[in-house]
């Protein structure tokens, strides 16, 4: 389970609601191509497909998650915003291309050990490098985001 928060100050965005940071982190989520989004009053569901790749090297900041929550708690003098997913995605994404890999590697080679050598380091290389890449990256993004929103907030 990955995590992270952050908040608004309530001051420097006078009149904005938790339905207004609801709808801005959905126009966010739609931007980055997660594939599907649901929200209630103070809640944001979504999940991404498994076979789903997105060429777009801007888009898709959450793609390393099957499905996240973002919730908007309104607390005394600020928002704060919650982030929870699951990184089950890019264990499959990896399991997919390293299974690819070996595929490959048997129908070019006779039956040995050695596809399945390369299959399993591939797998251990993209998962360990996009687990370390949400776990450095995505909190910086996520900070930015809210930066963004603020800025248009206070700009209404």
């Amino acid at each position: 389970m990955f995590k992270a928060s952050t908040y608004f100050i309530k001051e420097q965005i006078p009149g904005a609601t938790i339905s207004d940071l609801i709808n801005l982190y959905k126009r966010a989520l739609k931007e980055q191509s997660v594939s599907n989004i649901s929200s209630n009053a103070d809640t944001i569901d979504f999940t991404n497909d498994t076979f789903r790749f997105v060429l777009n090297k801007f888009s898709n900041k959450f793609s390393g998650f099957s499905q996240g929550q973002i919730t908007i708690v309104d607390e005394e003098d600020e928002f704060g915003v919650y982030l929870r997913a699951t990184s089950t995605r890019l264990f499959k994404s990896a399991g997919i291309i390293a299974a690819v890999i070996i595929l490959f590697s048997l129908l070019n080679s006779e039956f040995t050990i050695f596809p399945f050598i390369i299959g399993l380091v591939v797998f251990i290389l993209l998962v360990i490098t996009g687990l370390v890449y949400t776990s450095i990256f995505f909190p910086v993004y996520f900070n930015s985001l809210r930066n963004d929103i603020e800025r248009e907030l206070e700009g209404q």
